[in-house]
């Protein structure tokens, strides 16, 4: 649309008396650099708006028979184009000379959508005039705006817009531009061609705009930084999070950007679905090449050896040597000869471990393990510092030459292992017990248990979270899933260089529809069970449905449910002791055992769900119970006053035996008089046994009261995601579940003084002992018994009631876990997180 400028007052079409004639220039001074286009950029012609050369000639702006359709019409009923809320239309002008020859001859393009520039020079009144339309911007030339288009135009001629107007231009407008939307601003264009001043031009006020501009929106700087589509995370956050820990240290962003954000090769995608049996079976492949003897197997392998390695064509192993040996490639491209294919050197531990990376169907876990083995020679299932050094080397190399990303030198990369190193080291130790810290420091030696937990990224090391986002990024989307979690330590999957490795448990993904799915083992169960009660197995499909209350897939029924019970059914033995997995063996008789131990693991989740909906359900009502009673009243000053008198008469002999009137018995808390046992009952705790449920015995502690509120809030939120997590698993589908965010942020000097005073004040001699014991706790009065209990258990490793309680180093590693913290340096004592 098109604004109409103040000077058509009186007769249209005479111009203003201060403006120039048609095709003369106006100067204002020494000849600027830069050309005004003044508050507004025809973007339509005439006719787009209904006008004719008549209605141009109208005197008043509201007598203009304005009839506009489509999105035309809604813009100016919804958005006035002034700031001050006007639905006036204003017209453009032509250049007020022609082009030079050298300029384009191709149409005129659109002036870019670019915020708003501060007016200089001598065009005070425009300024003014748009100062209380909007906020200005500044951008320098050459730069790129909000929706990527440059601000400097080279070739093109610059608006000049004025009061001269002429059917000639209007024509021209319609023939060169055609319909496009009217832009409202105010800015200042650099034009290589013309170096003449525009002549200013006034303003038509009208009422404010409820609605912003887009040229008012901030600049592109402004805006947050974008995050991972697979992660909640962003590189800025991550990279800010490792300067904040090691300010002196560059985290290779230019490395971690193309893993993160890159494409890997064609050849490395086509294989990304592989299971982790494939993989097995080539490193099988490879170390009998040397004779299982550790590190006897080939270091590199030419193209042949290669060729034969993945049993694959040599078209398909050249690409192969192409990512991983592209100085080669050329040369066997060029040449074709026979020593050309055998100079190329592939290393088969690169290829693994950068290959096993990207596949979307093996576990997280599982890939760890594999690529640890991979390096671990001696089978000790641990690193020292020059083992680990190694590995962290060739894994960097490996994805650098994959995704085509700067890679480190080798000075730099073994200066990061040593640092990666010290690091685990150091987070392992707060962790851990202090007697085994001292072992684990003495041996400068990392268990695979503690590089699997810095890997996926639960130890809160700012340095792990792009690890940790590369295992995602090639992961399935969803809970992290562990085919192993109910496997014994000693047949869980491990990579030995001393025989060959078996497959172990895969992950659901690689099931083929040969097999039933997760969501599929809960309604099987459920059928089994309804059968096994009679010892009934010839039902029908519809009266399964009617004894389940749910449909039933045919699928499930036809291919597994009914080949199951018929198999059952026809057993000549006594089907009372049929188990579930005899009955999934005969649905599917071709699975093998890892496929057994996989539907095993599956029934223990759905155990596993039942136990977590009760914890989620205990957690809840301890919340509630802790809300109440802290909500209470203290005891008043009087009426404990009485309790204690009360209590000297009565004396604690009488107490201890019972020696009283049944009026007088008193009724305690059954926790308190299970942790009291033979011990004698003391002025606090007749106090508290007799102030009854409204009030609470002693006054508040706000600081005790703030860390047990919002630990019980965050304990109930953590159990309540992991449940919908483990949930999703077996939802038809694949049920959805939120994008994890691997940044833990530093614990702020005043939540971890809190934590410390609240700890303090748990019991009279926790201070000194470093100890929290559940009697003293209970029988200090603070905090419902019940709850003193819960804390202490979810807190602790005790089971015996009498052995409840919690260290300090306890209590303070579970708060950092419940509320996502990690420790900062600075705060930890002699290595530890508090002092010993």
């Amino acid at each position: 649309m098109v604004r109409l400028l103040p000077a058509f007052q009186g007769k249209a079409g005479k111009p203003d008396a201060g403006s120039p004639p048609p095709c003369q220039e106006a100067w204002t001074g020494p000849s600027p650099s830069k050309m005004r286009a003044s508050s507004v950029v025809t973007d339509c012609d005439v006719s787009d708006l209904g006008l004719t050369s008549e209605d141009l000639k109208s005197v008043q702006l509201g007598k203009l028979p304005v009839q506009t359709t489509g999105w035309l019409e809604a813009r100016r009923a919804s958005e006035p184009i002034h700031g001050d809320g006007a639905q006036s239309w204003h017209l453009g002008l032509a250049p007020l000379r022609p082009r030079r020859p050298s300029a384009s001859s191709s149409p005129r393009k659109r002036p870019s959508l670019l915020p708003l520039a501060p007016a200089t020079g001598g065009n005070s009144e425009n300024s003014a005039n748009n100062a209380s339309d909007s906020e200005d911007y500044q951008l320098p030339p050459n730069v790129k705006s909000a929706r990527g288009r440059p601000t400097e135009f080279s070739g093109t001629q610059s608006w000049q817009l004025g009061q001269e107007k002429s059917e000639a231009h209007r024509t021209r407008l319609h023939k060169s531009m055609g319909p496009r939307r009217v832009r409202t601003q105010s800015q200042e264009l650099v034009s290589p061609v013309s170096t003449k001043a525009s002549t200013p031009r006034q303003e038509v006020k009208a009422e404010a705009s409820p609605l912003p501009l887009l040229d008012q929106r901030p600049p592109p700087m402004a805006m947050a930084p974008r995050c991972f589509s697979f992660a909640e995370d962003s590189m800025a956050d991550v990279m800010a999070n490792i300067l904040d820990e090691e300010p002196e240290c560059g985290w290779m962003e230019e490395f971690w950007l193309p893993v993160l954000e890159g494409s890997p090769p064609e050849i490395c995608v086509s294989i990304s679905g592989r299971s982790i049996s494939h993989w097995i079976e080539l490193f099988n492949r490879w170390q009998a090449a040397g004779g299982w003897n550790p590190g006897s197997a080939p270091r590199f392998m030419d193209a042949y050896a290669f060729r034969d390695f993945i049993a694959a064509p040599m078209t398909k192993a050249l690409k192969w040597v192409k990512v991983f040996d592209p100085p080669a490639f050329s040369q066997l491209e060029a040449t074709k000869s026979k020593m050309a294919y055998q100079n190329v050197k592939i290393s088969p531990a690169a290829f693994l471990t950068s290959s096993i990376l990207i596949a979307t169907k093996i576990a997280k876990k599982q890939k760890i393990r594999f690529i640890l083995g991979v390096f671990d020679e001696d089978d000790s299932e641990t690193f020292d510092r020059n083992e680990f050094v190694e590995m962290i080397s060739s894994f960097l190399l490996g994805l650098g030459t994959i995704f085509g990303s700067s890679v480190p030198k080798p000075s730099r990369r073994q200066w990061i292992g040593k640092l990666l190193f010290d690091r685990i080291q150091m987070m392992a130790c707060c962790k851990l017990p202090a007697l085994e810290a001292a072992t684990l420091k003495s041996s400068d030696s990392m268990p695979f248990s503690l590089l699997e937990e810095w890997f996926l990224g639960e130890s809160g090391d700012p340095f792990a979270v792009p690890f940790a986002l590369l295992l995602e990024r090639f992961s399935l989307p969803g809970f992290n899933e562990d085919p192993e979690k109910f496997e014994d330590e000693d047949t869980r999957f491990k990579i030995t260089h001393r025989r060959r490795v078996a497959p172990p448990v895969e992950t659901e993904s690689s099931l083929d529809m040969s097999f039933i799915k997760r969501h599929q083992i809960e309604p099987l169960r459920r059928m089994f069970d309804f059968c096994q009660k009679d010892s009934y197995y010839s039902i029908s499909h519809g009266e399964a449905e009617r004894a389940l209350e749910t449909s039933i897939h045919p699928d499930l029924w036809c291919s597994f449910a009914a080949r199951g019970l018929e198999q059952l059914e026809s057993m000549p033995q006594s089907r009372k002791s049929v188990a579930f997995l005899t009955f999934l063996k005969k649905a599917m008789p071709h699975a093998q055992p890892r496929h057994h131990r996989m539907f095993s693991s599956w029934l223990q989740e759905l155990d596993e769900i039942e136990q977590l909906k009760k914890q989620v359900a205990t957690s809840r009502s301890e919340q509630q119970r802790f809300q109440n009673y802290i909500s209470r009243w203290p005891l008043h000053a009087v009426r404990r006053r009485k309790l204690q008198e009360q209590f000297e008469m009565l004396g604690e002999k009488a107490l201890v035996h019972g020696d009283v009137e049944e009026e007088e018995v008193v009724v305690q808390d059954p926790i308190l008089e299970r942790l009291q046992s033979a011990d004698k009952m003391t002025k606090d705790d007749y106090v508290a046994a007799k102030c009854g449920v409204e009030q609470r015995p002693n006054e508040s502690k706000p600081q005790l009261d703030q860390v047990v509120g919002d630990f019980l809030r965050h304990q109930v939120r953590q159990l309540e995601e992991t449940l919908a997590q483990l949930e999703s698993l077996f939802a038809s589908g694949n049920g959805v579940t939120g994008r994890p965010s691997f940044i833990k942020p530093a614990v702020t000097q005043r939540q971890w003084s809190l934590w410390n005073e609240a700890f303090d004040m748990m019991t009279p001699t926790c201070a000194n002992t470093g100890r929290v014991n559940l009697k003293e706790f209970a029988f200090q009065h603070d905090i419902c018994p019940a709850t003193c209990v819960y804390l202490c258990q979810s807190i602790g490793h005790g089971t015996e009631m009498h052995d409840l309680g919690f260290t300090k180093d306890e209590f303070l590693q579970k708060m950092l876990d419940t509320f996502r913290h990690r420790v900062r340096k600075e705060f930890l004592v002699q290595g530890r997180l508090c002092k010993m």
